[in-house]
């Protein structure tokens, strides 16, 4: 039998390549349009498949992030090329292809960089996967061979030891899950649901959803069993041992199952404490399906995988709780799933204790009043904790603002000549901790950090430099401590005669300033002032409010210190007496 097999089974120069069904699904596309140049108003639309059989979705005008849900399911071989194309209308802008054993058998979002002439334009979102299979007909291959495979397919059924085809290598068996999505409305190159059920019905499709030991008539290649198969055609256990493993060493053509491995992006806060609860956001690419994926997850030296308490593709969500006894440290994130490993070397994450120790010296306490009036100085020196006792504002102000992005609130002026040199003011809240901690800012792309001036986690101030040519963008704070930032408003770098012909009346003397424009100006001056000075006395109310509560814990304290005092010293109490 093994014999009768090797002069049968067609090599892998001679074998027909396999037809197989592709199905795809476009979600999304995250587009730079400022590669794109020369265009304002856009028609987005996608087409995929291969070179002679291709769907195209439907159009979006959505100028950046457009979304389809287009779904089509398509017929290919296993040696062509998938194709994805970003249209403009009728233009080509970018693409990617990629080959037919790359797209996995089960359905999960996969991200592909479409690159133009300019580089990569976009980042698509799209499901696809093979859902179908479609073996050559019997009449390309020998009656023999068909004999002799479809005498095999039976061996599954007869012998419930083995889980699978035994034609088919035990690493290339893994049939998807969910059965052929259908398609609805017209597909010009999806195939019909009519066709799709006659042609299964004819034993040409196989499709994932069927059960394998169904039977069905003219089978071919073996992919389905054949119920007038009779047991004594099947042969004994010795030679089904040999004549299996002689077909395992055969090549196959198999859609390999890869899954991408896990991305880790971001990770905030960055700076974590050790003497309370931490709430901790991982986020990226690819990280899990379930908790269970989660093999170890570790934050430097300290294993979180029990600490986890969600988690999605996108975001993992863990609390750490309080760690008095570790030490000050830095590491990095080590997340290990089933699907890979990924190691966020470049993100730092720091450790910091909170505990502090304040020294409050010469209170003045009554040892005796009896024995002598006189009082005593002593030195008390405590050690508290950030919940008990605070050891001034700027600690608090320091522990929340590690714990936040930037946020950029106010922005003057908004508009500068290409020359540059000027003075910008930003607002906001949780703009750093120091001066130290400000790891970059930048201005409509312009990179201002060289000229920081920090005043305070509220207000800080660059000077932005010259540019060669106009441009107009948001204002993006980065700290080590809170992450990233962007304003809502931007700025621009504006050129000294397009600033012209909006600030002069068109026909007057260039010393003769518009009084419209004049007064334009002012206004909007008063308006800046006016957000200004709101923004300022919110700020000066969570100021006063933290001082206040400040004093009131600090009473307390007090209060509680004095009365201790008073039980270890009971004869304070008679003292009048």
């Amino acid at each position: 039998m093994s014999e009768l097999l090797k002069r049968t089974t067609p090599s892998p120069t001679n074998q027909l390549p396999i037809k197989i069904q592709v199905n795809c699904t476009v979600i999304s596309a995250r587009i730079n349009s400022q590669l794109i140049t020369g265009k304002k108003d856009h028609s987005w639309s996608v087409v995929f498949g291969p070179k002679k059989s291709q769907f195209q979705t439907q159009v979006s005008a959505e100028p950046t992030e457009p979304r389809w849900h287009d779904q089509a399911t398509l017929k290919c071989h296993y040696t062509d090329t998938f194709q994805f194309k970003l249209k403009d209308k009728k233009q080509t802008v970018a693409k990617h292809e990629t080959a037919i054993p790359n797209i996995p058998r089960v359905k999960t979002p996969i991200t592909y960089q479409l690159s133009g002439k300019q580089g990569v334009i976009a980042d698509l979102m799209v499901s696809c996967w093979v859902s179908g299979y479609i073996p050559p007909s019997q009449s390309q291959s020998s009656s023999r061979t068909s004999e002799v495979l479809t005498k095999l397919h039976t061996l599954p059924r007869k012998h419930p030891s083995l889980k699978r085809p035994c034609h088919l290598p035990a690493d290339g068996w893994d049939p998807p899950p969910s059965p052929l999505l259908r398609t609805s409305g017209s597909l010009s190159n999806a195939h019909s649901e009519s066709n799709i059920a006659s042609r299964k019905r004819s034993g040409l499709i196989w499709d994932s959803g069927d059960k394998l030991d169904s039977p069905t008539p003219q089978t071919p290649l073996g992919y389905r069993g054949d119920s007038s198969s009779s047991l004594s055609s099947c042969p004994d256990r010795s030679s089904m041992s040999s004549l299996t493993e002689s077909l395992r060493s055969q090549p196959a053509y198999t859609t390999p199952n890869r899954i991408p491995t896990p991305h880790v992006t971001a990770v905030y806060p960055r700076v974590l404490s050790l003497d309370r609860n931490t709430r901790v956001y991982v986020t990226g690419e690819h990280l899990c399906q379930t908790q269970d994926d989660i093999l170890e997850l570790k934050i430097g030296d300290i294993s979180c995988t029990e600490y986890i308490e969600s988690v999605s593709c996108s975001e993992i969500q863990l609390t750490i709780p309080a760690l008095i006894y570790m030490p000050d440290h830095k590491g990095h994130l080590f997340l290990h799933t089933r699907q890979g490993t990924c190691e966020a070397k470049n993100i730092p994450i720091s450790f910091q204790q909170g505990v502090t120790e304040i020294q409050y010296s010469r209170i003045s306490v009554n040892s005796d009043l009896r024995d002598s009036p006189a009082s005593s100085t002593d030195d008390l020196k405590v050690k508290s904790f950030p919940e008990t006792v605070p050891s001034s504002h700027a600690r608090y102000s320091m522990i929340s603002d590690q714990l936040m992005p930037p946020e950029v609130t106010g922005l003057g002026p908004r508009q500068a000549t290409l020359r540059g040199d000027v003075q910008i003011t930003l607002r906001g809240n949780y703009l750093g901790i120091s001066r130290d901690d400000v790891i970059r800012v930048g201005v409509a792309g312009v990179d201002c950090t060289h000229s920081l001036e920090y005043f305070s986690s509220y207000k800080i101030v660059v000077t932005c430099p010259a540019v060669p040519f106009p441009c107009s963008g948001p204002v993006v704070v980065e700290t080590s401590s809170g992450g990233i930032g962007l304003s809502g408003m931007h700025f621009s770098f504006v050129d000294e005669d397009t600033l012209g012909t909006k600030e002069y009346l068109a026909g007057k003397s260039p010393n003769r300033p518009s009084v419209k424009k004049m007064s334009t100006h002012k206004e909007e001056q008063l308006i800046k002032l006016n957000q200004e000075l709101q923004s300022s006395n919110s700020q000066l109310k969570v100021i006063n409010k933290e001082h206040t509560d400040e004093i009131k814990r600090l009473q307390e304290y007090i209060d509680k210190l004095v009365a201790r005092i008073m039980i270890q010293n009971p004869e304070l109490l008679l003292a009048d007496t």
